[in-house]
């Protein structure tokens, strides 16, 4: 059998992909490596089915990895969107054997621990990191709101809205009042908070915006970026 000379590889834990690349190679030097170690313990025939498993399903993380990677094209507005297409991957079909469901369930618990998509799932280590990924994906046009629950959507409205006014008040363009207490903004008489009517909100921050963009535009030339905040 014709096998290609190459080295073994080892994983390590600094480097992405490495558990891919080394499973990956072990499966291509499977002939040499069995003939090898005929006379110690080797890697029995479902041992080699359950690593082409794994293989396949790493690959997955690796296309996520890669592409997050890159360095061409915006990708922190794309993080949702990968994360749910994992998500959708991991769930477990009916001809998976019994350690491919285990380890989608595995793969999928950690998925949300590291990376939550919802508020429920939100703790203290991941709260930034969420907040960012949700609120670039939400000012892309290209992705908004997608793969969000409506929950989720109307908190990263609420911050959006309460980033955006309290900018505009600590430029002292317009005169407004802010009170972030008990998760709640006062802006142009309406109050704001996780109850909001977010179709009302959204015509007061466009309202606001308009005015901001007209007063930069008659007093002073300082950059004015308006972003829709609606579906």
């Amino acid at each position: 059998m014709s096998v290609p000379d190459h080295q073994m590889i080892m994983d390590v834990s600094t480097r992405w992909n490495s558990t891919l690349y080394m499973i990956d190679r072990l499966l291509e030097q499977q002939w040499p490596v069995s003939t090898k170690c005929h006379k110690c313990q080797n890697l029995s025939e479902i041992q080699w089915e359950i690593l082409s498993t794994v293989k396949s399903l790493l690959e997955l993380f690796e296309a996520a990895t890669v592409f997050i990677s890159g360095d061409k094209y915006v990708t922190a507005s794309a993080v949702v969107s990968v994360i749910h297409a994992l998500h959708a991957k991991m769930e477990p079909a009916p001809d998976n054997v019994a350690h491919m469901k285990q380890l989608k369930d595995t793969t999928s618990r950690q998925l949300i621990q590291r990376w939550p998509l919802e508020l429920h799932h939100v703790t203290g280590d991941n709260k930034k990191l969420f907040s960012v990924v949700l609120k670039s994906a939400a000012l892309d046009l290209c992705f908004k709101f997608n793969c969000l629950s409506p929950e989720t959507a109307q908190y990263v409205r609420l911050e959006l809205a309460t980033e955006a006014i309290q900018y505009v008040t600590r430029t002292k363009v317009v005169d407004l009042q802010v009170d972030t207490d008990n998760d709640s903004v006062v802006v142009l008489g309406l109050e704001m908070s996780s109850r909001t009517n977010f179709e009302s909100l959204a015509l007061k921050v466009k309202s606001l915006a308009l005015r901001v963009k007209s007063l930069a535009l008659s007093k002073s030339p300082w950059p004015c970026r308006t972003c829709d905040l609606s579906d």
